[in-house]
């Protein structure tokens, strides 16, 4: 690549020269615009002459985007070297326009840097052209160029060197001046920073009693933590207690239920045995002898003593029914009652041994800090100084160069 201020410097190139170029005999495919030279004396160029987006636009990025796209979708050599000497002539339009508009004006700090960039972006497309010009031949006198590529070269280093001269001028003192007090600034703030995360940090004494609250802390966290999910558990627990009480209780309704079978066979009991002793009431007052009261009377105890044996018998499977229901809901309440406290027999050891394990964690973690606190505090201030050795660096190299164009910007005699 063609080093810019030297290319321009070869070839010197006044306003009238740069003017008087003949442009090619055909017309490039791609350019659309007639083009006007940045040299040209103020009012040869009109606001009609003006590009229809200026880099000042904020739609600006659309039309490099399309620049960009035709860049990439040109691929013959004659059309590549005719858009990009297009687009360095769109460039230098811009750059005047922009001159030309500016002109007179107090330029805000934004303003300067559209006209500083638009400097820049006509810079490198004249070294893009000349590039593309010149190949990879680095000594110009053994260069073979047809007349037209040679119009081209003049005007693209014509174009570098107009560049080059207003983008050195674009950098002006009062602009450096105010980087460099905003850089100053920033650097201020930065140290400023730093020592008072250095305060906060801390001696060693400090840094101690901080280790020792955020011990306690955390502490304090884990046995809370403990005691509200153990809470939670009893709660748990006491709640499906009384589920299970409910549940049991709602079972022995069928106990219940044998209860009433067996007392309404007692009853019946009861009713048959005052029919059975009417009947024998009434047997004995017909009896007109004593046989027939004797047989009355024989009647009557062998009906009760079958009504004994038909209660007895009821009675006893009831009764046997009854135990039999009883203990199985005896058995079944005892294994729900006993799943249900070792349920909870379990939850509880498992917080006991979370709450273990997380305070033997939080002991090794802080036995570390204490037992090496001349390293940890070693560390810290590595970790601060690594935090801000880069930043500082970027902001010192920033003031460096400042100061450096400031210097080139004072002549010889004042300094």
């Amino acid at each position: 690549m063609l080093p810019a201020v030297a290319a321009a410097e070869e070839v010197q190139v006044t306003e009238e020269e740069a003017v008087d170029i003949p442009e090619p005999e055909e017309e490039a495919q791609v350019a659309e615009e007639e083009t006007v030279d940045p040299e040209l004396e103020e009012g040869e160029a009109g606001e009609e002459d003006d590009p229809a987006l200026m880099p000042d636009s904020p739609f600006y990025f659309l039309k490099r985007f399309v620049e960009k796209i035709r860049l990439a979708l040109t691929f013959r050599q004659e059309s590549k070297t005719e858009l990009l000497a297009t687009l360095a002539e769109e460039r230098a339009r811009e750059l005047d326009a922009l001159e030309r508009k500016y002109e007179g004006k107090e330029l805000s700090k934004k303003q300067k840097k559209v006209l500083s960039k638009a400097a820049e972006d006509l810079k490198d497309y004249s070294e893009e052209l000349i590039d593309f010009l010149t190949g990879a031949e680095d000594n110009l006198e053994e260069l073979e160029l047809t007349d037209d590529q040679l119009k081209k070269m003049i005007k693209a280093l014509h174009y570098l060197s107009v560049a080059v001269e207003r983008f050195e001028d674009a950098d002006d003192v009062e602009d450096l001046a105010e980087d460099l007090a905003e850089l100053e600034r920033e650097l201020a703030e930065l140290e400023e920073e730093y020592l008072k995360e250095l305060e906060e940090l801390g001696s060693e004494e400090e840094v101690r009693q901080k280790i020792e609250a955020e011990y306690q802390k955390e502490l304090d966290e884990i046995e809370s933590e403990y005691l509200r999910e153990l809470e939670a558990a009893e709660k748990e627990y006491i709640e499906e207690s009384a589920q299970l009480t409910e549940e049991n209780e709602k079972d022995s309704e069928e106990l219940s239920e044998i209860e009433r079978e067996l007392n309404k066979a007692k009853q019946e009991y009861e009713k048959e045995s005052q029919e059975k002793y009417r009947e024998y009431e009434e047997k004995i007052a017909e009896a007109e002898d004593a046989q027939k009261k004797a047989e009355a009377e024989k009647k009557y105890n062998e009906q009760i003593a079958e009504l004994d044996k038909k209660l007895a018998e009821k009675t006893a499977e009831f009764e046997k029914k009854l135990a039999e229901e009883k203990t199985k809901f005896e058995d079944k309440f005892a294994e729900k009652t006993g799943d249900l406290e070792q349920k909870y027999t379990d939850k509880v050891s498992s917080l006991e041994q979370k709450r273990s394990d997380k305070l033997a964690e939080l002991e090794s973690k802080f036995a570390d800090k204490f037992l090496n606190l001349d390293e940890f505090l070693e560390e810290k201030l590595a970790e601060l100084e690594e935090k801000y050795a880069e930043k500082r660096a970027e902001l010192e190299e920033k003031l460096e160069n400042i100061r450096e164009k400031l210097l080139e910007q004072v002549p010889a005699g004042d300094e």
